[in-house]
């Protein structure tokens, strides 16, 4: 798969317009998370999680993160860190990284409006 290139986090910040984030799944195989123009945001790599000052990191099956605290949150900017990682900022100060890696299965896939068009990016 592909990683992050450096118009993405750019192309995607347009979808952080004050709308909240709507909903959250946690599962045994993916975390996934939706607001205003971002139907789909998913990682099935690697989720890393800053909560309150708390650090979690999500790697697949049941675990005891507080993912419960993200809805109703505001997206205010994503931030490419890495060509591995896509970070997406808070207004409240957390942070919710997505990790890819260079194999033969998407890691992250991203569902979203650009145009008017519904646009999925997949790394």
């Amino acid at each position: 798969m592909k990683t992050f290139d450096s118009d993405l986090a750019e192309m995607l910040n347009a979808c952080c317009d004050g709308s909240p984030i709507e909903r959250v799944i946690l599962g045994m195989h993916d975390f996934q998370l939706a607001f205003a123009g971002i139907s789909r945001l998913q990682g099935t790599f690697k989720v890393v999680f800053r909560l309150r000052g708390h650090r979690y990191s999500w790697t697949g099956g049941p675990c005891d993160i507080p993912a419960w605290r993200l809805p109703g949150q505001v997206p205010i900017r994503f931030e490419r860190v890495s060509a591995f990682v896509l970070r997406l900022c808070l207004a409240s100060g957390d942070e919710v990284e997505f990790h890819t890696a260079e194999n033969a299965y998407e890691c992250v896939v991203i569902e979203f409006l650009r145009n008017g068009r519904e646009v999925m990016e997949i790394a």
